[in-house]
């Protein structure tokens, strides 16, 4: 009788119970019991008792439901909170480049195509695995990991001009810069996951922390995605979010800015307003346009010097480009783009750039540097190439001229530096 059992003082055949002393005994049987039972008479079982009592099994459904979705749920986040009456200043807050990124924030660094804006994610990368200070800033050393999206194997040239050329010959040690040739879908949390998997992997590896993750580029990133989507965008903003959560490191995305370069970064504005830091670069010279903590409008201009790597089968060189920081072009400039937006903001950025470069071709001439002058008519032709017409032009250096950001001295115009 392979449908019998024992049910407290009960031994009898389950199939031959009536149905009401059945539904009262089933219940009573523990899952040990039920498993002792030949197949088909537990199936037998289940199926009448689902029959004769569908109330109960859809309450059990219904909560096996429940706990399975809090079970997928994400624990619940604590809120900190304090009485700022009673706070004290965070002077010693952990900074990965000093005055520059701190540690553990979200940085956007962007420009048009070929403004060398990858080189410069390469460069800082390359500076934090090291622990070497950049452009005299100081750097809080860690493992640094380069997410190449876009270009894939062929950047792994980069780097290693940069292990040649970058690094002092007094470095010693690992220099625990991981560079990934594939990227994830930052819209894909299953793909996130997995990355959030491999940056602990590194970070396992290289017996420290994560200090920086570059992803380059975002576009290459969100798989097609609408870059002016609101909901794109503040999907990629909470995948950030959450690498930065699991790693403790800063994650820089690296981003193309629009056809309308007066308008910065390209896509929704709630990326550049989620940033902590965004560096925006346009001919090789990169200027701090936000800082949520620290101070706006520093500018660092770079140069990219071609090497060599190897010679090829047909004897032919093989060369990639490493940054050289640009330095001996007098004091260094800071702009003053507080409360500028638009053309405004644009056309003060593009004077400094402008401005850079004669400053540097002065330098390689032998020449004082203080001798740079950029005439109006230069920066119009400049601004108009990027799509700003001669009467916004105008009204722009209007705008400036009121605030006290620019002078005119005859037909130069004569940027005022911002005190240090």
């Amino acid at each position: 009788m392979s449908g019998l059992h024992l049910v407290g003082d009960f031994s009898g055949d389950l199939d031959a119970l009536a149905d009401g002393e059945f539904v009262a005994r089933w219940p009573d049987l523990s899952d040990e019991e039920r498993g002792n039972l030949a197949a088909d008479v537990r199936r037998r079982a289940i199926e009448r008792y689902r029959r004769l009592t569908p109330y109960v099994e859809t309450s059990v459904d219904r909560a096996e439901r429940e706990g399975a979705a809090q079970a997928r749920r994400p624990a619940v986040p604590s809120f900190p909170w304090s009485w700022a009456g009673e706070a004290a200043p965070q002077l010693d807050a952990p900074q990965l480049i000093k005055g520059v990124i701190p540690a553990g924030a979200f940085a956007l660094v962007f420009g048009p195509p070929g403004s060398g804006k990858s080189f410069l994610a390469a460069d800082l990368a390359a500076h934090v695995a090291a622990g070497l200070d950049w452009r005299g800033h100081r750097v809080r050393g860690g493992p640094a990991t380069y997410v190449a999206a876009e270009a894939g194997g062929a950047i792994l040239g980069r780097f290693i001009a940069a292990r040649e050329h970058v690094l002092p010959e007094s470095f010693e040690g690992t220099w625990p810069l991981a560079v990934m040739t594939r990227g994830p879908d930052l819209l894909n949390m299953v793909q996130v996951e997995a990355l959030i998997e491999e940056l602990a992997a590194i970070a396992g590896a290289a017996g420290a922390p994560l200090g920086l993750v570059v992803v380059d580029t975002l576009s290459r990133s969100i798989q097609g995605a609408d870059e002016n989507s609101s909901e794109a965008m503040s999907l990629v903003v909470g995948a950030v979010d959450r690498l930065r959560e699991a790693t403790g490191a800063a994650v820089m995305l690296v981003h193309h800015s629009g056809k309308d370069s007066t308008r910065g970064a390209r896509g929704h504005s709630s990326l550049l307003a989620a940033c902590d830091v965004a560096i925006s670069v346009d001919e090789k010279v990169a200027t701090v346009v936000k800082s949520r903590d620290g101070r706006t409008g520093d500018v660092y201009a770079f140069d990219l010097r071609q090497v060599e790597l190897g010679r090829d089968a047909d004897g032919d060189a093989v060369t990639t480009c490493i940054v050289e920081h640009v330095e001996g072009d007098g004091a260094p400039m800071v702009l003053n783009t507080a409360n500028l937006r638009g053309t405004p903001k644009v056309m003060l950025e593009r004077l400094f750039a402008i401005l850079r470069r004669y400053r540097r071709n002065l330098v390689d001439q032998g020449r004082p540097p203080d001798e740079a002058r950029v005439n109006i008519g230069a920066l119009r032709e400049d601004l108009e190439k990027r799509g700003v017409p001669k009467a916004t032009f105008y009204d722009a250096l209007g705008a400036l001229e009121r605030r006290g950001l620019v002078r005119k001295d005859g037909d130069v115009l004569v940027p005022v530096e911002a005190p240090r």
